[in-house]
C-alpha cells in the first residue's frame, strides 16, 4: 500500500483560478469574488505557459469551499473559469518529482491538516 498526502479542503482558504481569458482584467476578476462572503483579496497573473490564472484568498476554509462551488464554470468572455482549491505555498517538487509532494509541516511539527490516505 501506497499513503499520499492530501490536503484538506476546509484547512485550504486560498482558491486556484484557470482558464481566465487574456482579456479580463484583475478588476473584472475580482468583480466576480467580492460579492462571496468572506472574500480577503484575489489576484491575476499568466502561469509558466503564459495562460492566465488567478488566486482568491478568504477568511475560511468553508468561505472558499462556497465561493468555489458557486463560481465553477462561470462564465467571462465565453470562457468558463476552472476553480480549484490552490496547493501549498510552500516548496514543492516540479512535475511531481520527489516525496510529500510538498506539504508544509508547522515548526511545532504538526502537520496542519494534512491527512494521509492510502492510495491503490
Amino acid at each position: 500500500t501506497r499513503y499520499v498526502r492530501v490536503k484538506m479542503a476546509a484547512d485550504n482558504k486560498t482558491l486556484f483560478v484557470t482558464n481566465i481569458p487574456d482579456g479580463m482584467s484583475e478588476s473584472e476578476f475580482e468583480q466576480i469574488y467580492t460579492k462571496h462572503d468572506g472574500f480577503l483579496s484575489c489576484r491575476i497573473r499568466k502561469d509558466r505557459k503564459n495562460a492566465v490564472c488567478g488566486f482568491v484568498e478568504f477568511q475560511s476554509g468553508e468561505h472558499a469551499s462556497r465561493a468555489m462551488g458557486l463560481t465553477q464554470g462561470h462564465v467571462a468572455h465565453e470562457q468558463a473559469l476552472a476553480v480549484m482549491f490552490a496547493k501549498s505555498q510552500g516548496k514543492r517538487p516540479r512535475d511531481g518529482d520527489g516525496p510529500g509532494g510538498g506539504a508544509k509541516m508547522s515548526r511545532n511539527g504538526s502537520d496542519n491538516g494534512v491527512a494521509v490516505a492510502a492510495a491503490t
